[in-house]
């Protein structure tokens, strides 16, 4: 295999995981990880190929490394550029991605150790953090820090306007989330941990009240997952309610999605689509 195809697969493979390593250093991306992921290939690939056709040309170990370091910087960096944030986030494992494939490329029987440390360093974090639930004390403190005007559309992406405040109150016992604040179909929903659950009582428009608890297992950075627990004004076998639902926050992004029950089974999803206003 000559060092451009061999750049090119171990580009590709190790930008993988780079991307996959946003779940350690910015867990909020965790709702777009398919995207970054995919981009992390796209950017391995082509410092691969880069490299490879400089390790043909150049048989030289540290100017291999150093031209390895120097393309995967730059390529991370014009992906933070874009982004406008995430800098070292993005930026060091990009290094790592270049300076690993420099070294492999000009070492191609040392590769497979390289590759190896990369996979330990990397997958071993991400690892345990995959199999390590959400604590609700943790995903409390990550709704307070809701707190503030969000506005945006409801149901889909381009659907009517819609409104969101949330509020710490009780001495930072309480989070309140006031949907459609000043409507007629002004609710609220207040989140409150109770031992070792995260729960939440919804005050909906239809006059009942039903609970939620938060899923650890089902949840993960910057997804938290709710599952029915039960309420009162309503038969959940029969009468329309919101049942369970997820709250997904991606930098100044949030998207709510609460599955809407009737008659013991889904009927729909009310849905926003929220950026911060201040």
């Amino acid at each position: 295999m000559n060092k451009p195809v061999f750049g090119l697969l171990l580009g590709g493979i190790l930008g993988i995981f780079d991307g996959l390593s946003a779940l350690v250093s910015a867990p909020e991306t965790a709702p777009g990880i398919v995207g970054i992921v995919i981009g992390s290939c796209l950017k391995g690939v082509i410092a691969g190929v880069l490299i490879g056709l400089f390790a043909r040309k150049v048989r030289s170990l540290p100017l291999g490394i150093l031209f390895g370091l120097v393309v995967g910087a730059f390529l991370a960096f014009l992906v933070a550029q874009m982004q406008g944030k995430y800098y070292l986030e993005i930026i060091l494992p990009g290094s790592l991605v270049g300076v690993i494939v420099g070294y492999a490329t000009q070492k191609h029987r040392e590769a497979a150790k390289a590759v190896a440390a990369f996979l330990l360093l990397f997958l071993a974090p991400i690892a345990l953090r995959a199999q390590t639930p959400v604590d609700a004390k943790a995903a409390y403190e990550a709704l307070k820090g809701l707190a503030g005007t969000w506005e945006g559309t409801a149901m889909k992406e381009d659907g009517p306007p819609a409104k969101v405040v949330y509020t710490v109150s009780a001495n930072g016992n309480v989070v309140t989330e006031t949907l459609f604040p000043g409507t007629e179909h002004e609710m609220l929903t207040l989140y409150y941990l109770e031992g070792n659950d995260l729960r939440a009582t919804h005050y909906c428009a239809m006059g009942n009240r039903p609970q939620f608890k938060l899923d650890p297992a089902a949840s993960k950075p910057g997804e938290l997952v709710f599952a029915f627990a039960g309420g009162s004004g309503f038969d959940a076998a029969k009468d329309p309610h919101v049942h369970s639902g997820a709250i997904r926050l991606q930098g100044d992004r949030l998207d709510n999605d609460w599955a809407y029950w009737v008659g013991g089974k889904q009927a729909g999803d009310n849905r926003v689509f929220l950026k911060r206003a201040r």
